[in-house]
């Protein structure tokens, strides 16, 4: 693996201000880096049992497991960006939300069907399974949802759930919003502190990850990467960094990749990710502005990172980090079903526009 040796004082780090996290503090002459979108209380978890409604009838079959997850999203507090007010939000739930959220899985998703049936209220969740039932009864043997079948057979169910509107039902931001692998070793982190910098550090000129974001590429192209530590107000983290790098200028693009661990919690293993703030690992992608500031979120990455070989130096720039993982879902705050949809408000962030 090639790498390249470069002074903290080069320009182009100069230019990133490293912006990977809550507050801004503990970066120095890497400037403020804005704020990530602490967003305080996280959503808690509640098991509820969904009924076993058999085949979900999109391109593949998918079945609905006996047991769900439920999340119960608790408000924000004041840290994260604040949320453009976009008027009255419409209550969502009804069975229709939820077939038309299981239209825009992938095929053989089971995951995504059960969060698609959280999303439901009491009543949509009622009102999907008594379609579902007796859909499964009358119309056993479609590989997919039969709309003829459905309404000749099962007409006040298929009329309450809307079921041909579900059906042309589209989703601008699909969950998943794309996917990403990581591979990468480092053998030395960048000190940040400010106006105590170490005279060096290694940055690696490619990837650490690569995948798609809805239809861009992530990690093609030319890229820097980098380790380092960071203080915020939401704790010490360490951070792996990248970055598109346009050596002309001297300068980052977007989107940009940010993995942290907590510096407590970091070690040799598997370790989770999951969208939002209040786990022991975070990946995310978001654009930055000029002076490093996050301007908004593509999306969060849920899934596991390996860690296989870890030497964290605190305080001082050296170390060794090596990671890998399997593929890692993305999710665009706009849609994360295991949220309920539309998750801004919960995780206290701005998303970035739609890529197409």
């Amino acid at each position: 693996m090639k790498r390249k040796l470069f002074a903290i004082c080069f320009a182009f780090l100069l230019v990133f201000s490293v912006s990977c996290g809550g507050g801004g503090d503990g970066y120095g002459d890497y400037g403020d880096s804005g704020d990530s979108g602490d967003s305080g209380e996280k959503p808690d978890k509640d098991n509820d049992t969904a009924p076993d409604t058999g085949d979900s009838g999109t391109v593949s079959d998918q079945d609905v497991p006996d047991t769900a997850q439920e999340q119960d999203a608790e408000t924000p507090d004041e840290d994260g960006p604040e949320i453009p007010d976009e008027g009255p939000v419409e209550e969502t739930g009804s069975c229709f939300d939820i077939l038309a959220c299981i239209n825009n899985c992938p095929a053989g998703d089971s995951g995504c069907v059960s969060s698609c049936y959280n999303i439901g209220n009491d009543e949509g969740q009622a009102d999907y399974r008594a379609w579902r039932n007796c859909y499964n009864a009358a119309c056993e043997g479609f590989e997919s949802w039969n709309l003829e079948c459905s309404t000749e057979n099962c007409p006040d169910e298929t009329a309450k759930c809307d079921l041909e509107a579900a059906m042309n039902s589209k989703v601008e931001y699909p969950a998943p919003y794309g996917t990403l692998k990581i591979a990468a070793e480092y053998d030395a982190m960048i000190y940040d502190e400010p106006n105590d910098q170490g005279d060096e550090a290694f940055v690696l000129m490619e990837s650490y990850a690569k995948g798609k974001l809805s239809t861009m590429d992530i990690g093609k192209g030319t890229t820097i990467s980098f380790v380092h530590n960071y203080v915020g107000s939401d704790g010490e983290w360490i951070e792996v960094f990248q970055a598109p790098f346009n050596y002309s200028t001297m300068t980052s693009g977007t989107p940009a990749v940010m993995l942290r661990f907590r510096k407590t919690k970091i070690a040799v293993g598997e370790t989770a990710l999951k969208v939002g703030f209040d786990g022991d690992a975070l990946l995310i992608v978001v654009d930055i502005d000029k002076s490093g500031n996050i301007k908004c979120y593509h999306a969060f990455g849920a899934g596991s990172v390996k860690i296989e070989e870890l030497n964290i130096v605190w305080n001082t720039p050296g170390g060794r980090l090596k990671i890998s993982s399997g593929d890692i879902e993305l999710f665009s705050p706009r849609n994360v079903p295991e949220l309920g949809g539309d998750a801004r408000a919960v995780l206290g962030v701005e998303a970035c526009q739609l890529i197409k």
